[in-house]
């Protein structure tokens, strides 16, 4: 093990003292004791504790551990400077008690930041994390939850020496094995058997020099003591109770001296039943007043808390938004329970212990997520509840891969590039510009204020007619085109064998009549073939009334009046469509359909030659000429639909905002067809342009977060007068000021995320 600055030692062979050395402030201070007992493997259920005394009488209980053959150690961390004093006891053996001893606490003269203000705690108002002596602190903690494992110890190093460059404070990471390492990089355990375990200290020796050196970097030390989703033969978590707590116990005792923040359990569900399995681990674990702060690591997207609001040892309602990319998932960031409870009594910091991983295959799209998706996350997240921090994953460092390689257990994450490749993706530096930037301003005194900005929409042109094509070949390669040349494109992966037989088509709403678009259609076909790019343009060329090939289905809208839209493609049996309210539409002269007023227009029996066809091809193009009412549409605005309800569809054209886009379902994307192509002004989806807002409770700092080119309007009556403004870019923390061009209307610089900061 390496020489420790800060770990000072007593040794007591046989009751007699061996050395003794000062300690500064929150420096640890280790007792080491001999015991003359045999116990054959019943080391662990020794109680073993020592009592600290310091100069004016108070009184600490710290547990010790067994440590391999006859040696047992007790650590301590002292708050107050000073003479100390303290006692063993032991019940289970009479070798291990009542020995005595003394040190002296002095204090403190480097720079490293727990040593100078103390470990971490909740903050007075409950909402953020501070030092003992007030000095707030700012969780910023990266994952590498298989480092402390693999690691050889000077690329542990290397890796905390970059994490600290850019400005993370503190790293998280499993303490025992799990189902993503069986063992550690020597093939050791921490434990065997099941019912009654026994715990091998040789593994929790290296544990030390990990977490030993994350504090000497001037980082918290995050262990995930009990990883419990998976297989009971790997995950500590599913062990029996009685040894769940004593494995977390002796875990406790062996690294509650260094700065740490626990997660007891890892990546569980904590519901139904396991709510009180958890909370009685919980309470027999940090049974001692003053232990590090600890909380539940819960799986994604689940918010286990209201049923441990109660629970003292619980610190901080921590969550994992997860690695998912479509629109339920990005508005469970910033609209879902951690943006809706976070003021629930007694009030807790909130925070994001698990965000999307940065090269990480997202479940819904198949594609890696970028810096730009994990920096978005990150920022929603930060401004969802009263700041208080996130973490950040890069995959490839979780896992700690030495060459490309998928992760264990982990099959649809990707092969992820080796821990050294990853540590340097885009993602960690944009964490370094969004720490400079929080830690720049009084982060803490804010709170969300959403109602700030009263619209986030960017100003467009005015509406005009538009010839708009997607087309999706078998192969999966879908496109989108606009007025004859394609703007997006992507891979639908899968196939249309589970579209539904009992949908039906409708124009210009949902089924369920609550996603209405308004404007006027002119022209609308589809076709089960693909238009290839060529076609398109030409189509586009020979305008509206140019006449198409063979489509499956066609309406032209040339009826001037009436209440049906005829199906005029001469393919199959015709699809005709009834207007459900006439008085909401007009005909156009010469053909087409104005769209005044909510209006459903659908057929009444199931689209089924649409259906049986596409499924036959697996290939499909929509066209459609139309002119959009406005430019501020949403839900999306249904254009063209053939679907049951706003959750479930085969596909759909629909408006966003400026942009428009479709959603097609196959089996390998969600029921809602998700994830969409999309042009670039509907952004994929609505929910991906939430603009978020933080302020202080006086109005003299506020933070805005946009996560794509806009122009957002200022509540100037919710700020002080006289701040300033300035545009701060994500990417590389460059400040602009920030200049209003009218009546409080800021524009973003470019079409990419920036944050907007008034102080």
């Amino acid at each position: 093990m390496r020489s420790l600055k800060t770990v000072f030692s007593i040794c007591l062979l046989a009751g007699s003292l061996c050395c003794a050395k000062d300690v500064h402030r929150w420096g640890m201070y280790e007792v080491s004791l001999a015991s003359q007992m045999e116990y054959d493997g019943q080391q662990q259920y020794v109680d073993l504790e020592l009592e600290f005394i310091d100069t004016a009488g108070k009184k600490y209980l710290q547990r010790g551990f067994w440590d391999g053959g006859h040696v047992w150690k007790v650590r301590f961390a002292p708050g107050a400077i000073g003479a100390w004093n303290w006692r063993s006891r032991c019940k289970d053996d009479p070798s291990l008690d009542g020995m005595k001893g003394s040190f002296a606490c002095i204090p403190y003269r480097g720079d490293n930041r727990f040593y100078k203000h103390g470990p971490v705690r909740v903050s007075g108002d409950g909402h953020y994390l501070t030092h003992e002596d007030g000095t707030p602190f700012f969780w910023l903690v990266d994952t590498a939850w298989n480092g402390a494992l693999k690691s050889a110890a000077e690329d542990w190093d290397r890796f905390l020496e970059d994490r600290s460059h850019k400005q993370f404070t503190g790293i998280q990471y499993v303490a025992t094995q799990w189902r993503t390492a069986y063992a550690n990089a020597e093939g050791q355990k921490a434990y065997t058997g099941f019912e009654k375990i026994r715990i091998n200290p040789g593994f929790f020796q290296r544990i030390d020099e990990r977490t030993q050196a994350v504090n000497e970097k001037g980082l918290l030390a995050v262990p995930v003591l009990l990883w419990t989703l998976g297989s009971r033969e790997h995950n500590p978590g599913q062990l029996p109770e009685d040894q769940a707590i004593l494995l977390a116990r002796y875990m406790t005792a062996r690294l509650g001296a260094y700065h740490v923040s626990w997660f007891l359990p890892g990546d569980g569900n904590y519901f139904d039943e396991r709510v009180e399995r958890w909370k009685r681990i919980g309470r027999a674990v940090f049974d001692r007043p003053g232990h590090a702060t600890a909380t539940l690591h819960p799986q994604g997207m689940q918010w286990p808390w209201d049923a441990f609001l109660g629970e003292k040892w619980v610190s901080y309602l921590g969550y994992q938004s997860g690695h998912g990319d479509d629109g339920r998932t990005l508005e469970w960031i910033y609209k879902g329970p951690p943006a809706q409870k976070w003021n629930l009594k007694p009030v807790k910091p909130v925070i994001n212990l698990e965000p999307p991983y940065e090269d990480h295959i997202a479940y819904q799209s198949r594609q890696r997520h970028t810096a730009y998706t994990v920096r978005r996350a990150v920022y929603w997240s930060l401004l969802n509840a009263p700041t208080a921090g996130t973490s950040y994953g890069a995959h490839g460092v979780w896992s700690w891969e030495v060459a490309p390689n998928t992760p264990q257990e982990h099959g649809g994450t990707g092969v992820a590039k080796p821990w050294h490749e990853a540590m340097a993706l885009q993602g960690s530096t944009d964490m370094k510009h969004m720490a400079d930037l929080f830690t720049s301003i009084e982060w803490w005194r804010l709170k969300p204020e959403n109602s700030l900005v009263v619209t986030g929409e960017k100003r467009n042109a005015e509406p005009k007619r538009t010839h708009i094509v997607y087309t999706r070949d078998k192969n999966g390669k879908a496109s989108l085109f606009i007025d004859g040349k394609e703007v997006a494109h992507r891979t639908v992966s899968g196939n249309p064998d589970n579209w539904e037989d009992g949908f039906r088509l409708g124009l210009a709403n949902e089924l369920t009549k609550d996603r209405p678009w308004l404007g006027s259609l002119y022209r609308v076909a589809v076709y089960d073939r693909v238009l290839e790019a060529g076609d398109v343009t030409r189509r586009f060329e020979a305008g509206v009334k140019g006449k198409p090939a063979q489509p499956l289905l066609l309406y032209t809208f040339n009826e001037g009046g009436g209440n049906i839209v005829r199906d005029t493609s001469q393919n199959g049996k015709p699809l005709d469509l009834k207007i459900d309210r006439l008085a909401s539409v007009r005909w156009v002269k010469g053909g087409g359909l104005d769209i005044r007023q909510p209006v459903l227009i659908a057929s009444e029996p199931a689209a089924s030659k649409v259906i049986n066809a596409v499924r036959r091809t697996q290939q499909i193009t929509i066209e459609t000429w139309l002119k959009s009412s406005n430019l501020t549409q949403t839900g999306p605005a249904r254009i063209l639909t053939l679907s049951k309800d706003t959750g479930q569809r085969n596909f759909t054209l629909g408006q966003m905002a400026a942009g428009y886009e479709v959603r097609f379902r196959t089996t390998k994307t969600s029921v809602n067809g998700e994830p969409a192509v999309a042009t670039a002004g509907a952004v994929g989806d609505h929910r991906s342009r939430h603009v978020s807002a933080s302020t202080s409770s006086n109005g003299d700092l506020a933070i805005i977060y946009c996560p794509v080119g806009m122009e957002i309007s200022i509540k100037s009556d919710r700020l002080k007068e006289g701040l300033t403004a300035q545009w701060i870019n994500p990417r590389s923390g460059q400040r602009l000021n920030a200049r209003p061009q009218d009546r409080g209307i800021y524009r973003t610089p470019d079409e990419s995320d920036w944050v907007l900061l008034f102080q």
